[in-house]
């Protein structure tokens, strides 16, 4: 029994390594692809639009020499797919990047021009090259679900691996019950470790590799998953890089259409009709919140790779509070919720940049205003525990489903019943107490409210 217990585990394990193999030698390739594409795809539609405007011959080249070269990306991404939807989608990109080539250029006697349009043939193109983005998005999607199910598995065969050892262990004497514990013990502790590993790396919260001391076939399926949660890491470090510079690209024409709906409204360009006024205020509001979205997206960019600057000096976190409940105020009132200002009469100084410490607070207590019913309270308070000063948040709204509660911190990330926003508003504050070496955490329960908490270090008072 323990020979057939001991060979099924043996064969189970067997099987979760090929299962990882075939995500590292497979489905990491085809990420890196897709992010490759997506970088190469970007960079084309930006040399067009440049091309449009000068007519340089050396962006022209270099589109020509950019789009052989996503071409034959796409051909090569085919041999690393592994399901008919992942191949049936990556011929939509090809077909509509064909669409695209065809629109911007012309082939004769074997040289590529690009073809100069106007203004309504340029918006098609741009057109189709942001649905070759999204195309080539939803692909990497697609590989991303292949590589969890994948995953899913193998957990799923880790558990069956379990209950057949302990159904097992009874029916075997006192020396087979050793032996069966010791043998399982060594094969499942690495297990449990990637086990415990995969599902942080599900909520994005593997910080360091799983350490693995073996020779055999599991430490060869730690260091492939250690080598998978590495390139997934890439991967995503890419698509966020991708992202702030689509980003960055889409905020000077942003910044130009706010500006010129702002002459229209201001008639600089002529009287217009109560329609118009009407049409040209939508412009104007649409416009000035996608700029916002685009500027949220580049601050949190920027916070992650530490390259927002920040003017430290000596802050007193009550003057934070009372700053944020103050500019809150009107919100407040026009929803029926009250603030109370609540604390063990501590004023600990801190530092940091007080204008990023007000936009924590401001983003915190706005949030718990959005979720609070009319007539509730919502509680700010400031704290001092040692060497560390805390501002705590406290409503009785909706709460943060257990679920949601771990990943509430990430990017685009909201709670069920929440108030349509960006989801980038938490993820900036994390950013922000994280660059000033604090920390902020929540507590939660569903339908009874929230309270999240962000400690910082203390410094003495100015004298």
């Amino acid at each position: 029994m323990l020979i057939e217990v001991a060979g099924w585990s043996l064969s189970a394990v067997n099987r979760v390594v090929q299962t990882n193999r075939r995500i590292v030698s497979e489905t990491l390739p085809a990420l890196r692809q897709t992010a490759a594409t997506t970088e190469s795809m970007t960079a084309l539609v930006r040399l067009h639009t440049r091309w449009s405007l000068l007519h340089d011959p050396g962006y022209q080249s270099l589109w020509t020499a950019r789009a052989d070269d996503l071409e034959r990306e796409l051909a090569t991404l085919a041999d690393s797919l592994t399901t008919a939807t992942e191949r049936q989608m990556l011929r939509k990109c090809r077909h509509i990047f064909g669409r695209y080539r065809d629109l911007v250029s012309v082939t004769e006697d074997g040289v590529t021009r690009l073809r100069t349009l106007g203004p309504p043939d340029l918006r098609v193109a741009r057109l189709a090259g942001e649905r070759m983005l999204r195309s080539i998005r939803l692909l990497g999607l697609a590989i991303d679900h292949t590589a969890q199910q994948a995953q899913t598995r193998a957990a799923m065969l880790e558990q069956r691996t379990w209950t057949t050892v302990f159904v097992a262990l009874p029916l075997t004497a006192l020396l087979a019950l050793v032996l069966s514990i010791t043998v399982a013990v060594r094969v499942t502790r690495v297990l449990r470790r990637l086990a415990t590993a995969s599902t942080q790396l599900a909520q994005g919260q593997l910080s360091e590799p799983v350490v693995v001391n073996r020779n055999d076939e599991l430490g060869d399926l730690g260091r492939a998953f250690n080598a998978m949660a590495a390139r997934l890491g890439e991967t995503d470090r890419l698509k966020e890089q991708v992202f702030s510079h689509v980003s960055h690209e889409l905020r000077t024409p942003l910044t130009s259409m706010r500006e010129a709906t702002h002459l229209l409204a201001d008639r600089v360009a002529g009287p217009l009709t109560p329609r118009q006024e009407r049409l040209v205020a939508i412009v104007g509001d649409s416009t000035d919140r996608l700029l916002r979205l685009v500027n949220r997206i580049l601050d949190l960019s920027r916070l992650r790779a530490g390259l927002q600057p920040l003017e430290r000096r000596p802050v007193r976190l009550a003057d934070v509070a009372a700053r944020a409940l103050h500019e809150l105020r009107p919100q407040a009132e026009a929803t029926q919720v009250r603030m109370i200002h609540t604390g063990n009469g501590a004023d600990p100084w801190v530092l940091g940049d007080e204008e990023r410490l007000v936009e924590v607070v401001v983003n915190l207590v706005s949030n718990a205003i959005k979720a609070s019913p009319a007539g509730a309270a919502v509680r700010v308070g400031v704290h001092e525990e040692g060497g560390r000063a805390s501002l705590v948040v406290e409503d009785s709204g909706v709460g943060v489903p257990a679920d949601v509660r771990a990943r509430i911190f990430d990017p685009y990330v909201q709670g069920p019943g929440a108030p349509a926003g960006t989801g980038l508003g938490l993820a900036i504050v994390k950013s922000i107490v994280e660059a000033h070496r604090g920390e902020v955490h929540v507590e939660s329960d569903e339908g009874r409210g929230s309270r999240f908490a962000l400690t910082l270090p203390r410094v003495e008072a100015p004298s």
